[in-house]
């Protein structure tokens, strides 16, 4: 009788410890995880931006049917507008006398040649106009190839100005905005016309189209 009462006690304490157990993993299965935190990006501080010309950087590409140049532009002067913390506006100047091709960098003489053409009456027309201005109309959200905004305008070259829009991506921090994009113009939209056609020039055509990409820093101006 003895060791039948010892027998019970074994198997109630047997019992009790599995059900403890079992509590114990019900509850951690049971168990919420912390919900993660998240972070949300504050609008931007209305006011006037100013560009910073040292650190913003403007580029240019050009293909022919026998290859191709590249180089870059300086910014003179800018400004983007910010109303009820969305870009609505901006201005930007580009002094054209800056033009410089930079693939040719080792061969002074011949980047030197390029330039200079670039410069005259075939293309940019220098001295009728030296400086380039574009007019921000509107910036929309969404863009193509993933762009954060759509941004649209009027560009002005040797005194004519034409409609253009092309994505940006836009990025804030702190009192800064960062601007990253690329634009596709006809050149032939702006008069010039030297070896534009395939047919009239054959292996020494220049294709109409070339492309420009920026990278803009713009800082707020101090009240």
């Amino acid at each position: 009788m003895l060791k039948s009462s010892k027998n019970i006690l074994v198997l109630a304490i047997s019992a009790f410890i599995i059900s403890c157990s079992g509590a114990k993993n019900e509850t951690a299965v049971n168990e919420e995880p912390a919900a993660e935190e998240t972070t949300t990006a504050s609008s931007l501080s209305d006011g006037t931006y100013s560009i910073d010309t040292a650190s913003s950087m403007v580029k240019w590409e050009a293909t022919k049917m026998t290859g191709s140049h590249d180089g870059s532009i300086d910014l003179s002067e800018g400004t983007l507008m910010v109303e009820n913390g969305a870009i609505t506006t901006g201005s930007f100047s580009i002094d054209l006398n800056t033009i410089t091709a930079l693939d040719l960098k080792d061969d002074p003489e011949t980047a030197g040649k390029l330039e200079g053409h670039l410069k005259s009456g075939d293309f940019f027309n220098v001295e009728l106009s030296p400086v380039s201005t574009f007019e921000i109309t509107s910036v929309t959200e969404g863009g193509e190839g993933g762009a954060t905004h759509t941004i649209t305008g009027n560009l002005t070259i040797k005194n004519i100005t034409n409609e253009i829009s092309f994505p940006a991506t836009v990025t804030t921090e702190g009192s800064t905005i960062k601007a990253v994009g690329s634009a596709v113009l006809d050149r032939t939209k702006w008069d010039m016309m030297f070896h534009s056609g395939l047919e009239q020039w054959g292996d020494k055509t220049i294709k109409d189209e070339f492309n420009v990409t920026f990278d803009i820093t713009a800082s707020k101006e101090q009240a």
